[in-house]
């Protein structure tokens, strides 16, 4: 019931302008699928991206990945049920998220004109510690997982205060949201001790977990250009009008956002194996994210007065830190700290396909 309160006070906050809207949607309906066949994966702290090695802030990594083949899906769309407003092309039930709560009130309280992105795959592979191993605990783990994240998305009218002007920049398709992600993927983590007091903490001995599990709220922001292609039936063009059938694109959005990392019983076992006389503070802590991805490529679409059909080709890359963990107090307190920079990248195959009768 608490969710459920939460998730229509998040509505009537971030959709308000939505409550006089027109009695139906002015979007047409549309679903888009696009798929990245081999995803390759990085991850490393972030201090190997702004220290030199020879620098004190620089921490050695000692868990070494090793990753699969893995694949990744996305489709977002609003087809559906129109008597309630928002039309939902996909399914944002899981984890009992906000997301999908409010997509499932927010047409009732006549919220108008969104579209749902659901976006997942597999991260799995087999990781291996390097570093020391005080309590004999088994080094090399097969790990799988999911990444998945969900996106209740809009349309923004940014683009009238952007550089370059309305004119020119409506063409972007810029949007905003919020979204619910979860990702289970292998961590290495620094420890800190205390004789007592936060302002005391030393660093202890590292610890790595290979089921660390994450869950987060995000807001998103951003532009996409086939997107809006797809709402416009490829009227419209950066250049010229109609849009000629075959050009780039370029797709980009920034996240961030704040929610939980777990511990599993491997990685808590791990980090008092490590560190001997001390228990840890807390196995779930408050963790920051921030991060963007961005899309390049070629895209080439077919339309008539009702139907618009779009194929692209192109590069996505996604890169995202974090940051969070619990601090020591007591002299028995076993704190942490998760501070990755994570890169994922591949090449990337778009189909969309809208369909609206008012298209002249």
């Amino acid at each position: 019931m608490r969710k459920k309160i939460i998730a229509l006070f998040l509505l009537a906050w971030f959709f308000n302008q939505s409550l006089n809207a027109q009695d139906r949607d002015t979007l047409p309906a549309f679903i888009t699928y696009s798929y990245i066949p081999v995803l390759k994966w990085k991850v490393m702290h972030i201090s190997n991206l702004l220290e030199a090695p020879s620098s004190k802030y620089y921490v050695k990594q000692y868990l070494d990945y090793s990753f699969n083949r893995n694949a990744q899906s996305s489709i977002e769309g609003n087809f559906g049920i129109k008597r309630i407003g928002l039309r939902m092309g996909v399914s944002a039930d899981m984890d009992n998220n906000l997301i999908g709560k409010a997509s499932k009130y927010g047409g009732y309280l006549g919220f108008k004109n969104f579209w749902l992105r659901l976006q997942t795959g597999n991260i799995a592979g087999t990781v291996n510690w390097t570093g020391e191993n005080l309590g004999g605990f088994l080094t090399t783990y097969r790990f799988s997982g999911k990444y998945t994240n969900i996106e209740l998305l809009k349309t923004s009218g940014m683009y009238k205060h952007m550089a370059g002007g309305a004119q020119q920049n409506k063409h972007l398709g810029t949007f905003y949201g919020f979204g619910y992600t979860t990702l289970s993927i292998p961590f290495e983590f620094e420890t800190t001790v205390t004789p007592g007091g936060r302002e005391n903490q030393v660093y202890g001995t590292p610890f790595f977990d290979p089921n660390f599990k994450l869950n987060f709220y995000t807001f998103i922001v951003g532009w996409d250009m086939l997107r809006q292609f797809c709402l416009t039936g490829g009227r419209f063009g950066l250049v010229r009008n109609p849009a000629p059938r075959f050009g780039m694109y370029l797709n980009f959005n920034d996240k961030f956002g704040f929610g939980t990392g777990t511990l599993s019983d491997i990685g808590t076992n791990n980090a008092h194996a490590q560190n001997p006389g001390y228990t840890l503070a807390k196995t779930k802590s408050f963790t920051f994210w921030s991060g963007g991805n961005m899309s390049v490529g070629f895209r080439y679409f077919y339309s008539n007065k009702k139907f618009f059909i779009l194929s692209a080709v192109g590069y996505d890359v996604e890169g995202f830190f974090l940051l969070g963990g619990p601090a020591a107090d007591t002299n028995t307190d076993l704190g942490y700290e998760v501070m990755p920079f994570i890169l994922n990248h591949g090449f990337s195959f778009k189909v969309s396909i809208a369909y609206n009768r008012d298209w002249k």
